[in-house]
């Protein structure tokens, strides 16, 4: 479990979680950091004739910058109900498939500047113990279903060793 802490995850720092308009144009001025509720997960709606799953990959694509191809879908790992909306939220692991030569997870770029400020890589263990500032909903869906993502985790692992 110690190794699987120290795996990183992408979250996202939207323009509305800073309390932003979430189009147009901003200042530096605009930016109140006191306002920001936290990070979460790349998430969006479902267009018209789109799947669930498509719709995960497009969200990922457009809010952090990682193409289809470069992602494994390992398990749906359940879903979480959006405290300011009431909305729910599923949930997804997928595996990143990097290159030989790649040492580090690659940069996160979003291509959604309009309503995404930043995607970065994060420990699982730099959420779990707070030392990342995440909406609540997020760190309440860690602590009580850690032990179920690692067990869908090793799944993932051994299927790709296989």
């Amino acid at each position: 479990m110690e190794q699987f802490l120290d795996h990183k995850i992408v979250l996202v720092k939207g323009r509305r979680s800073m309390g932003l308009p979430k189009h147009g144009a901003i200042s530096e001025s605009d930016i109140d950091e006191t306002k920001f509720r936290g990070y979460s997960f790349p998430k969006g709606h479902i267009e018209e004739g789109e799947s669930e799953i498509e719709a995960t990959y497009r969200e990922v694509w457009e809010e952090c910058g990682i193409l289809k191809e470069n992602l494994e879908l390992a398990n749906k790992v359940g879903h979480l109900v959006k405290l300011d909306k009431g909305r729910e939220v599923h949930l997804y692991l997928f595996g990143y498939k990097k290159s030989e030569k790649d040492v580090n997870p690659p940069d996160l770029v979003p291509i959604l500047v309009e309503e995404i400020m930043e995607a970065k890589w994060v420990t699982i263990k730099s959420v779990v113990d707070g030392d990342i500032k995440v909406k609540e909903e997020i760190l309440k869906f860690f602590r009580q279903n850690l032990s179920a993502i690692f067990e869908e985790y090793n799944k993932y692992l051994t299927k790709i060793h296989q």
